[in-house]
């Protein structure tokens, strides 16, 4: 009986608040903004958990990464980028890239970014996208 009340709050706690996964657009938008090419990728974030209680019921967030793109080209290095992440209710912080670079090919885009503090770190919107857009 304990084993089936257990499995129960799983199967019912699952995609719940702060147990969801991050999700990413599959899409990079490209637009041209005051004459610079600006790449956006889109994800939906959990909230966190505070507690017991938001951890099963906590809502999610957006977070937009905006890359700031020199120009249009095949590679494009880290120290090239100006990168921004913007929350939907409004505040944004400026990330800096240490390694890694932005891969363009055909209509695709391989993000491939790192943090060097005291330890190397992926990027949250390391991966591939299909580019929507242009910036023409």
């Amino acid at each position: 009986m304990r084993n089936l009340l257990i499995l129960s709050f799983i199967i019912s706690t699952i995609g719940c608040g702060a147990i969801k996964s991050t999700s990413y657009s599959k899409y990079a938008l490209l637009s041209k903004v005051n004459g610079n090419c600006l790449m956006s990728i889109e994800s939906i974030r959990p909230d966190m958990a505070h507690g017991p209680i938001t951890l099963l019921v906590s809502g999610t967030h957006k977070l937009t990464a905006k890359f700031h793109l020199p120009k249009i080209k095949s590679v494009i290095l880290a120290n090239e980028l100006q990168v921004k992440y913007l929350w939907e209710s409004g505040e944004s912080q400026d990330v800096r890239a240490h390694e890694g670079e932005l891969t363009f090919t055909q209509q695709k885009v391989s993000v491939n970014l790192y943090f060097v503090d005291q330890e190397r770190k992926e990027a949250i919107f390391n991966g591939n996208y299909i580019i929507k857009g242009n910036c023409s």
